[in-house]
């Protein structure tokens, strides 16, 4: 009878000690913290019209973790703000929305591309507005630095270098939206659709012509979202060249190509350093044509000093120097009479008597003619005009400029630079 109430007693007392020890380890389960080890977003990228919203959503990991608390933050609050989640586009531009988890400070972030919201003809102005600043702003660098000995005070933080940078790639992001935007929009009509694609096509291609003339190899993008990419990665000059040939390719062929005497201007310099003298011969010809149809041909307030001042007549200066690219092209396809003839029409219009027999009597000295021409009227084309007579040969790694240091975001710089 005693042992059995013992033995009760110790079975009793076994129990609540099993129950109190199982009850400490609830509580212990309950008091652990599970720490945080990560967070991600639901958007790796994405893109806003200014004015439009979108919410991102934060999954911290693991799905246990004890706090969950996140942060959210914008990199540049002028172009996007946050507000627990939602995002706001303000201004054009890219920024990043950041989400920090409170727990371990892991974080996550999404990069938004801003666009303006703008009709197409308002694209288009941009478009054109942006490619004169990228113009203009080459041919200061190319007035600049174009000898050997000024590229010798050149470095990467030059200022000028990088606002030319951006205004060429400005014009190549509105150009790419454009482009996109031509694809889906139904309330323009096909004509107007054509006139800005061909704009678009246009400024696009001449803005990668004058970038690698520069710089060499540039990144190549080909859609509006080149802001977005995290390593951007340099084309070589040879894959520049085709995309700016397929590219002016496909507006002539279609008979998109804006009637414009700076784009049938650098066509003409595209023609100039095709190695195929014949197909440039061809190609030139052509431009001529087009430019004629579009009464793009005529020079207007000629003077008489040395055919035309660049800085007083920007307009005809494109004109001249179409013809002498023209005359020094048909010299080059072994077409000599055609080179007299379009040298005296520049001739005559500065008030100068045709070529003698002595200054026609060999090639050589119709090229010096040419040059003679265009010493005086090579705004835009003095670096330009130096390679392709081949005096740049001992530039060294100079031959190209450096690519701004602030652009260069892990890009490799130009050897020498």
């Amino acid at each position: 009878m005693k042992k059995s109430f013992l033995m009760k007693m110790f079975v009793c007392l076994f129990t609540v000690t099993a129950l109190y020890a199982c009850g400490n380890d609830e509580k212990e389960k309950k008091d652990e913290i599970i720490a945080v080890t990560g967070v991600t977003l639901d958007q790796s990228r994405f893109t806003l019209a200014v004015g439009d919203s979108k919410t991102l959503t934060a999954v911290v990991s693991p799905d246990n973790a004890t706090n969950k608390e996140v942060r959210w933050s914008s990199s540049d609050t002028e172009i996007a703000t946050v507000d627990n989640g939602v995002v706001t586009a303000v201004a054009e531009g890219s920024a990043s929305i950041i989400v920090t988890a409170v727990d371990g400070e892991k974080t996550a972030e999404a990069p938004v591309l801003v666009l303006i919201t703008a009709s197409a003809e308002e694209f288009a102005a941009h478009c054109r507005r942006y490619y004169r600043l990228a113009y203009s702003t080459y041919l200061q660098i190319d007035s600049q630095y174009s000898t050997l000995e000024a590229r010798q005070d050149v470095t990467s933080s030059s200022r000028i270098l990088l606002t030319f940078l951006n205004y060429a790639y400005k014009t190549v992001n509105l150009c790419n939206q454009l482009i996109e935007r031509l694809d889906s929009d139904d309330d323009i009509s096909e004509a107007d659709k054509n006139i800005f694609l061909g704009q678009a096509l246009a400024y696009r291609a001449a803005s990668y012509f004058y970038l690698k003339t520069l710089f060499g190899g540039v990144p190549l993008i080909r859609t509006y979202e080149y802001e977005l990419s995290e390593e951007p990665s340099r084309a070589s000059v040879q894959e520049i060249n085709d995309f700016i040939r397929e590219t002016l390719d496909e507006a002539k062929s279609k008979n998109l190509l804006p009637a414009n005497d700076s784009v049938y201007h650098t066509l003409a310099i595209i023609e100039s350093q095709n190695s195929d003298a014949a197909a440039a011969y061809t190609g030139m010809q052509d431009i001529l044509d087009r430019m004629a149809a579009n009464s793009l041909l005529s020079f207007t307030d000629v003077n008489n000093d040395g055919i035309i001042t660049a800085d007083e007549y920007p307009a005809n200066t494109m004109t001249v120097q179409i013809y002498l690219l023209y005359a020094e092209i048909s010299l080059n396809s072994g077409n000599t009479s055609q080179a007299i003839e379009t040298l005296n029409i520049l001739r005559e219009l500065s008030g100068q008597s045709p070529l003698s027999p002595e200054e026609t009597e060999t090639v050589d000295n119709i090229r010096t003619a040419i040059r003679d021409i265009f010493d005086n009227c090579n705004t835009g084309m003095k670096y330009l005009n130096l390679v392709r007579w081949n005096l740049t040969s001992d530039w060294g790694y100079r031959i190209l400029l450096p690519i701004p240091l602030e652009a260069l975001d892990g890009m490799p710089q130009n050897e020498g630079w």
